[in-house]
């Protein structure tokens, strides 16, 4: 092996190793919402998209040429703004002033960077979309075989985390983060908020089926077979889900462990099923059964399971979303076609709040229709892009997982087991996305363009043949 063979091959295992940190360490960070840390992931995904790229570009011209189309397309609404955000002194309101701006150009609302801008948007989908196309690219089989059991292992620390801080009645995030002192009390495991941690979840749930599927059809033929691992795992996380006290997560995490059922039957019913994977399966049951009578048992548990259809009959919460969406709907109407703005849904909002429909409201001890409180995010990712990007910027950005998702479809692989579970864990984040915006924290949205790039990979005609379709072949 000559020397720069050598060198070539250290460089693309060092290239894979700052992906799958990158990947692995969004989590442990607050979910990825610190600045520093998007600044120094999207630089180093930058770092190795290039180094990938300098080999093979063919495999992600597309996604990467729509990539470029929406990065162009943010920055010509940071670069034109048509409102300056002017805060009151003293208090949590603001008004927009207008500025000189070129109409018929998209456009935005200056604000500082810091909080939420046309810049930090781009930040955060640098980090997802270029995540997404380094992974693609990756050749070596060794490397996509293990990124799933890390994202299982990955997700079940965070699920130990969690437990340990609950049975602690820590009120901080890893003894180094003062939620409650941030005003932060829904924090869960590493996340800021519960509703980002059991969607970061549910991606783990459906990750660990899948690396069972794919450790029980290598069977007997390994001498330590993971596949009980796995099991555990999702176990661990399902009932981490619960904990997190998410309604809407749980209801997708009975979703994911839904699409796995007709899987299992059909496991249970094939001729390789082993009289071991029956009593495994009856026995894990039990035990979360037992575990989970302990846990509802509970007065705040029992409560909580028992106001599941309260977010979407007569909830607190759901009526106060309801309020937001008809404002956004407004707020839409007023720029359709290039929007307000990557990131200023929370600037431009204040002019269309509803404050007389949510006076009634109170959450807390603190009422909704005071002045100083505002809304952060729409609480549904997709009016959310459409309000900020319009119809426009909304079709390119849904246009590059589209590619991914035309990539899966065009090929019969897609009704595999191993990923059909992957899609089921995207879907999960997909439908909580109505209700909520996990597709606006880093770490969630990290991980389900990597899950996206591995079942395209899987899916792809270019993909390393396995032993069954070497198998079929030979027959």
């Amino acid at each position: 092996m000559s020397p720069q063979t050598r060198t070539a091959r250290w460089i693309y295992a060092a290239t894979i190793a700052i992906i799958l940190c990158v990947l692995l360490g969004q989590p442990w960070f607050l979910g990825g919402q610190i600045l520093e840390v998007q600044i120094a992931s999207s630089a180093l995904i930058l770092l190795c998209l290039t180094s990938l790229s300098l080999e093979s570009f063919r495999s992600i011209r597309t996604p990467v040429v729509l990539s470029a189309l929406l990065m162009g397309y943010v920055l010509i609404q940071y670069w034109n703004p048509q409102y300056e955000q002017q805060w009151e002194l003293g208090l949590r309101i603001w008004s927009l002033a207008p500025k000189d701006y070129i109409p018929w150009l998209p456009s935005s609302i200056h604000s500082d960077f810091t909080d939420a801008s046309p810049l930090r948007f781009l930040l955060i989908m640098i980090l997802g979309l270029g995540l997404v196309s380094c992974l693609i690219q990756v050749r070596s089989r060794f490397h996509r075989q293990y990124t799933l059991p890390l994202i299982v292992l990955n997700s079940s620390c965070i699920a130990i985390v969690a437990i340990i801080q609950l049975n602690l009645d820590n009120p901080s995030i890893l003894g180094l983060f003062d939620a409650v002192d941030e005003g932060l009390p829904l924090y869960f495991a590493t996340f800021l908020y519960k509703n980002h941690a059991a969607a970061f979840l549910n991606l783990g749930l459906a990750t660990s089926i899948a690396c069972f599927l794919l450790a029980h059809r290598k069977g007997n033929r390994t001498r330590t077979n993971p596949r009980w691992f796995f099991l555990f795992c999702a176990i661990l996380i399902l009932v981490t889900v619960v904990l997190s006290k998410s309604r809407f997560g749980f209801l997708c995490s009975l979703g994911i462990v839904a699409a796995f059922l007709p899987i299992a039957f059909k496991l249970i019913k094939s001729s390789d099923a082993s009289k071991l994977l029956l009593i495994g399966a009856g026995v894990t049951v039990t035990i979360t059964l037992i575990l989970g009578s302990f846990y509802l048992l509970k007065e705040t548990s029992a409560q909580y399971l028992s106001t599941l259809n309260s977010e979407i009959v007569d909830d607190y919460s759901f009526v106060q979303r309801t309020i937001a969406y008809e404002s956004g709907l407004s707020m839409f109407s007023e720029a359709p076609i290039y929007g307000w703005g990557a990131g200023n849904y929370r600037h431009g909002f204040r002019q269309f709040q509803n404050l007389e429909g949510e006076e009634a409201l109170k959450w807390g001890s603190l009422k909704i229709g005071q002045k100083n409180f505002f809304w952060q995010h729409a609480h549904n990712d997709y009016l959310e892009f459409l309000i900020e990007l319009g119809v426009v910027g909304t079709l390119i950005l849904f246009s590059i997982p589209g590619y991914f998702f035309w990539v899966i479809f065009r090929s019969g692989r897609w009704k595999d087991p191993v990923t059909l579970m992957l899609l089921a864990g995207l879907a999960s984040t997909m439908v909580h996305a109505l209700i909520d915006f996990p597709f606006r924290n880093p770490a969630v949205l990290t991980t389900w363009f990597a899950i996206l790039a591995i079942a395209a990979r899987r899916c792809s005609k270019s993909r390393e043949p396995t032993s069954n379709d070497l198998r079929k072949q030979a027959v």
